[in-house]
């Protein structure tokens, strides 16, 4: 790990622990760490250790320039670093390990990616504060369901924040972006190279040989000053730095203030989509500048979308949503470890081993559904891959939260082993799953087997509460 990551290895532990829920303080990591191995037992602490080895592989995709395998993925890494946004890392790496465990597919970590993009592109350009989102991303961690739809959860969550935590809507994003001075953010260079790249070119262009070009020049001719008219000052100083007058250009020495005719002939030449825009626009000044704001904006809104507003918000439905669909996995483990009086270390978000190897568990949890009769049932994915992971140990389990922790069911293995034959199975390239339906029927937990007929009765695996004493 101190390989891999060099300087950005403490940065990483705490990102890590950020990952399990924990926010910690840079001074704190040292600290915080010694606490998950002391007196813990050996088998333990190298469990826990893989763990981190193999979450740092991760980590050194996303937050240095590590090779990225997916171009995609490695895209929106970079765009994050740019931006200087460490603080969505601990999200990111929590995420990341879900698909790289094989609980989701890859175009929908695209989808969180491209959420967390706009989440962030917005803020920057409305200009909301940032101190508070270490917090919103570590707590986001805590209540983070293990799903084949993390994008769905993440969009709901992330709309019902208010304030300083909030996703800016269509409305308020549209306004400041013909107004907002995004010239000198880092956003600014990120923006207009997304919204070039959006152009889908056939012949790909040198962005990293570009720069950020005003039209109108950052100090004004008398040539300028002409054309701007009466209130040349006034429109330089409102409408410099706003994106309707920046482009991209790999001639900006050149440029400098030359006036717009000549500017024109230059972009004219470009291989830029942006400079195309202005084969079209005779002369420069405010009106065209808000133009151009507004045509931009188009592909802004695809780039970076926002679900529909309507969503409610926490404190209109005075209840938290972020919990949505199930995130209970931690009580479920604690239960389990109390009933089997033994500690699991975590090796991903959904398995877990003794120090020994003597035992390995996968845990799934999932939200009470409702069939259209009305009778209650839950839904778990069981991976080819988990069952791989527990056919290698001497006592395997599955453990299964109902709705709540408080039905948390642990099944060995070989008891369910012979249902997976009759039972419905997704298989693709690259996923082989089981469905494990459980319908509630009077007192009764049931496996659903395909045609909806009964099959094995998992009542008598639900673990009771055990008192403290």
């Amino acid at each position: 790990m101190q390989n891999r990551l060099g300087p950005t290895l403490t940065e990483f532990m705490r990102h890590f622990l950020g990952a399990e829920g924990e926010d910690v303080r840079k001074g704190d990591v040292y600290a915080s760490i010694k606490r998950l191995v002391t007196d813990a037992e050996t088998g333990s602490v190298n469990l826990l250790m893989t763990r981190m080895e193999r979450l740092s592989v991760l980590y050194s995709r996303i937050a240095t320039s590590n090779l990225e395998p997916n171009l995609q993925f490695r895209n929106y890494f970079e765009h994050f670093r740019r931006l200087d946004f460490g603080t969505v890392y601990p999200l990111l790496l929590a995420l990341y390990e879900d698909y790289e465990d094989g609980q989701f597919t890859e175009e929908e970590f695209l989808n969180v990616l491209r959420i967390l993009f706009s989440f962030i592109i917005r803020r920057m350009v409305v200009g909301v504060p940032s101190n508070s989102l270490a917090g919103l991303f570590v707590g986001l961690c805590k209540v983070k369901p293990v799903t084949e739809t993390p994008s769905a959860w993440l969009a709901l969550a992330l709309c019902s924040e208010e304030k300083n935590r909030r996703w800016p809507n269509d409305s308020e994003f549209s306004k400041a972006w013909t107004h907002s001075e995004l010239y000198g953010s880092r956003a600014c260079p990120v923006i207009l190279e997304a919204i070039e790249a959006h152009f889908e070119h056939h012949e790909a262009v040198q962005l990293d040989q570009a720069t950020v070009e005003h039209v109108m020049p950052q100090t004004l001719s008398a040539e300028w000053e002409s054309m701007l008219g009466t209130d040349a000052m006034a429109v330089h100083s409102e409408w410099l730095h706003t994106i309707g007058n920046l482009t991209l250009t790999g001639y900006n020495p050149e440029l400098s203030n030359k006036p717009y005719s000549e500017k024109r002939t230059v972009y004219g030449l470009s291989h830029f989509e942006l400079n195309r825009y202005f084969g079209n626009v005779e002369l420069w000044g405010q009106p065209m500048i808000v133009d151009r704001a507004t045509t931009l904006l188009k592909s802004a809104l695809q780039l970076w979308p926002r679900p529909t507003d309507g969503i409610p918000s926490a404190s209109e439905t005075g209840e938290t949503i972020k919990g949505a669909p199930a995130a209970f996995h931690n009580e479920c483990v604690r239960r389990v470890q109390d009933h089997l009086r033994i500690q699991l270390s975590k090796l991903s978000q959904t398995r877990y081993e003794s120090g020994s190897s003597h035992i390995r568990m996968v845990c799934a949890v999932s939200a009470e559904h409702r069939e259209s009769s009305g009778i209650p049932y839950y839904w778990f994915a069981l991976h080819r891959s988990q069952l791989d992971f527990l056919s290698t140990s001497e006592k395997s389990f599955v453990c299964l939260g109902c709705g709540s922790a408080s039905c948390t069911l642990l099944v060995p293995l070989e008891a369910l082993r012979g249902s997976l034959g009759s039972l419905s199975v997704t298989k693709s390239d690259s996923r082989h799953y089981w469905h494990i339906v459980i319908q509630k029927k009077a007192s009764r937990l049931a496996l659903r087997l395909l045609g909806g007929s009964d099959g094995l009765d998992l009542t008598n695996y639900t673990l009771a509460e055990i008192p403290v004493s």
